[in-house]
């Protein structure tokens, strides 16, 4: 009978991402051998850390939908690399006002290119931090909705939607 013994990990990466003003975002960290992005290797999160032989890697850090590559990230033995990816940051907030008022109301964003899938469930007068892109938001309000088209954000961007309940309609 033969025993293998492997040697334990003591070397590998800790990747932070963040957007805006160093808030902090989960994310997905896929390693690949350095040049060979169709092979992972490996994956974990950020704020983890992620064992690894000594080498050059490649790494994709995947968050709220973006993705960001930082290549030849080196390992060496005994050590745990550490790198800080900033993701791409705009910031936005929808209103709906009556009159002078402000109201509460549920506001869903989604991505123009994904129409299905809500990108953020939230509520007016609430700041949403989202990657740039194109958007539309779906307010609703006491059975009642309306639609915000053609919401463009930047990189810091820091915008302004606004609706009034005059332009809701009946909801179905």
């Amino acid at each position: 009978m033969k025993t293998l013994f492997k040697k334990e990990i003591d070397s590998g990466i800790m990747i932070e991402a963040v957007a805006g003003e160093n808030t902090p975002l989960d994310g997905i960290v896929e390693v690949c051998k350095c040049g060979e992005h169709h092979q992972i290797i490996t994956e974990g999160y950020t704020g983890a850390s992620i064992p690894l032989y000594p080498g050059t890697y490649d790494l994709r850090i995947k968050a709220r939908g973006d993705e960001i590559w930082i290549t030849e990230v080196e390992v060496k033995e005994g050590e745990f690399t550490y790198r800080k990816v900033r993701f791409p940051n705009a910031r936005m907030l929808v209103q709906l006002i009556d009159g002078e008022n402000h109201l509460d109301a549920s506001v869903l964003i989604y991505r123009v290119d994904s129409p299905d899938l809500s990108v953020a469930d939230t509520w007016t007068e609430t700041v949403i931090d989202l990657p740039p892109g194109e958007y539309f938001a779906v307010v609703e309000f006491v059975g009642m909705r309306g639609v915000i088209d053609n919401i463009n954000l930047s990189e810091d961007d820091r915008k302004t939607y606004s609706i009034t309940v005059d332009d809701l309609e009946q909801g179905e």
